[in-house]
């Protein structure tokens, strides 16, 4: 994942330190360890907000469709004005 600015920084700052091969591997591990909160650019696929409106709806449904107990509840009244 690419870094953002603050991470390119620290990179560079542990390479000049720890060398290159050595300083890549500390930044790494201290960024999963959670000692280098946020330093990978946001991807696009993880923003916030409302759902979008073309896909598949939550459980299959569409938009002002019936969920499973109004489907019974319709089958059942059915059932019983047959009899």
């Amino acid at each position: 994942m690419p870094l953002n600015k603050t991470g390119k920084k620290i990179m560079k700052s542990m390479k000049d330190q720890y060398g290159s091969k050595e300083g890549e591997q500390v930044f790494y591990a201290s960024k999963n360890k959670g000692i280098l909160p946020k330093v990978e650019k946001a991807s696009m696929g993880k923003s916030f907000g409302p759902p979008p409106k073309k896909g598949p709806q939550s459980q299959g449904m569409k938009e002002g469709g019936l969920n499973r107990d109004e489907r019974f509840m319709g089958f059942f009244k059915q059932t019983i004005q047959s009899k």
